[in-house]
């Protein structure tokens, strides 16, 4: 019995679908559209379709500048009562939203306004990463050729260089300066 009573409560205080219409209806003959719409919208889905709020959603999606939505509710609204004695009206407003919306660059409704557009800051933009540089191509060395001798004889020559170099280094440096033999310092001269 309670459980009756909270049932029968729950369902007069759950809004209806001719409350929502009506509610609808005042705002948007007070030219609310955007508050209308919500409760419109409510309406048709509380009662069914029903094509009274099919054609009050698509008068306020009309109003509201949004062509796209107001054509998609004009041809629910011609299929729910294809016998209209207004059919012929719903069927050219239907086409004249048909070529509104092809003509439209975007689908956007026409009511809201464009978002601020920022100032062009040239420290803000950001600039692509720079592309990868590539590693230089590899330098092959030249294949040796057999005239050139081994390997280990240039290696072998090139050891016995620096050792001459070094003692050279190291003769010349423990001479402290002295003058060269006159042995010597006559092949050096001409």
């Amino acid at each position: 019995m309670v459980s009756t009573v909270v049932v029968l409560m729950l369902v007069a205080a759950a809004p209806t679908g001719r409350a929502e219409f009506e509610t609808g209806r005042r705002l948007f003959l007070a030219e609310k559209f955007e508050e209308a719409l919500p409760h419109l919208l409510r309406a048709r889905e509380l009662s069914d379709g029903r094509p009274s709020t099919i054609e009050a959603v698509a008068l306020c999606y009309e109003k509201l500048g949004d062509d796209k939505n107001a054509l998609v509710e004009y041809r629910a609204l011609l299929a729910a009562d294809p016998n209209r004695p207004d059919a012929a009206e719903v069927r050219a407003k239907i086409a004249a939203l048909e070529a509104r919306v092809a003509a439209s660059p975007t689908l956007a409704p026409k009511s809201r306004p464009d978002p601020p557009k920022e100032p062009d800051n040239f420290a803000s933009r950001r600039t692509p990463p720079p592309p990868p540089i590539a590693p230089p191509p590899p330098i092959a060395a030249p294949a040796p050729s057999e005239s050139d001798g081994p390997p280990w004889l240039w290696i072998a020559i090139g050891a016995v260089a620096v050792v001459a170099a070094g003692v050279s280094v190291a003769a010349i440096a423990s001479s402290g300066g002295e003058p060269l033999p006159e042995s010597l310092d006559r092949r050096f001269v001409r």
